[in-house]
């Protein structure tokens, strides 16, 4: 057993975006790693403004986020993983009245959509959503299915995730600040990226409906290992 990534510390302790393949930010300033408040600990900001413009995904929304794009094991057909990451939110990180506030999320590679996992806030409700999605974009994906529990509300809060790919039979649980919100068989689904390859990549940040006024996501000790022990 052992930590899959980063190779050492979590992804932001390097004191910028190098553990990570890429930024979707624009303008790319908008994401950055700086020291947390009164800590020696790095922590990954994600900000948009009213009128940041998304490149990678719906006229509507705002994207900041950085993403992993490596041959991770724990990331195909018939693999697991366990991920846990630290995030930072206020009263303004997330669109009003929208399901749509995703901040975490492993997406399909070669098409587009709703990735087949994905955690996010659900602010007509005030709940933890989490989205889950099988089957293979080549062919007809089974329905997204997303599913609320819990009581959101802004600060910080700890996350630990499992992950069981598989297009048909796949499982995921997810415990928020230790207690356990999610815990569900579910298709888990894969789309060959341009070389052929099956797998699905780690994106973090915030990505979600457009809204009228600016707002930040901290994130903070992310990190995928083989087991549980590993983080």
């Amino acid at each position: 057993m052992a930590l899959i990534w980063p190779p050492s510390g979590d992804a932001y302790s390097y004191g910028d975006f190098s553990a990570f393949t890429a930024v979707q930010a624009h303008p790319p300033e908008r994401a950055s790693v700086r020291r947390s408040d009164g800590s020696d600990r790095f922590v990954g900001v994600f900000h948009t403004e009213p009128d940041d413009v998304n490149r990678w995904g719906k006229p509507d929304s705002q994207r900041c986020e950085a993403l992993v794009d490596h041959l991770l094991r724990g990331a195909s057909q018939g693999e697991e993983c366990w991920f846990a990451w630290e995030s930072l939110f206020t009263l303004e990180s997330f669109a009003p009245e929208a399901h749509w506030n995703v901040f975490t999320q492993w997406h399909q590679h070669g098409g587009h959509g709703p990735p087949p996992w994905a955690v996010a806030v659900d602010t007509r409700t005030m709940q933890w959503k989490l989205q889950t999605k099988g089957g293979d974009e080549l062919d007809a994906p089974t329905p997204t299915i997303p599913t609320l529990a819990g009581s959101y509300e802004p600060g910080w809060h700890a996350f630990l995730a499992f992950v069981s790919w598989g297009q048909d039979n796949g499982h995921t649980s997810l415990w928020v600040d230790g207690d356990l919100l999610f815990d569900l068989s579910t298709p888990l689904g894969f789309s060959p990226d341009a070389k052929g390859s099956v797998r699905n990549y780690l994106k973090q940040g915030i990505y979600g409906r457009r809204q009228s006024v600016p707002r930040d996501v901290v994130h903070a000790a992310l990190r995928i290992g083989d087991a549980r022990e590993d983080l």
